[in-house]
């Protein structure tokens, strides 16, 4: 089984190498891993949690891009930066949830 931090990677690998369909599966994977679900989201499913205009606006670029009649190239780079960011707001809500809870024992002293 893959960790998150793997997943993203190779999430960001596809960004980088601009490859829209490996970019939409790995984020369905890394999704599903980082959101704890049984199943791979969709990517409409993905943007409803994110909740992050930047997020959809570089969701809509990819759709755009893996479902048009035509082939278009896809730049990766705004959905990469973009993941990064959330990713960040994320771990820092919930390093600072997880300081505010009290002790689980008290020590008694």
């Amino acid at each position: 089984d893959r960790t998150e931090a793997e997943l993203f990677k190779a999430l960001l690998g596809a960004c980088k190498d601009n490859r829209a369909l490996d970019a939409r599966t790995a984020l369905q994977r890394w999704g599903q891993h980082y959101f704890r679900l049984q199943a791979p989201p969709t990517l409409a499913a993905m943007g409803q949690r994110l909740a992050n205009e930047d997020f959809s606006s570089a969701l809509q670029s990819l759709e755009a891009s893996l479902y048009a009649g035509q082939q278009f190239p896809w730049n990766g780079e705004s959905l990469a930066r973009t993941l990064k960011q959330c990713r960040k707001q994320r771990a820092g809500r919930e390093s600072r949830a997880a300081a505010a809870l009290p002790p689980l024992y008290h020590s008694g002293k």
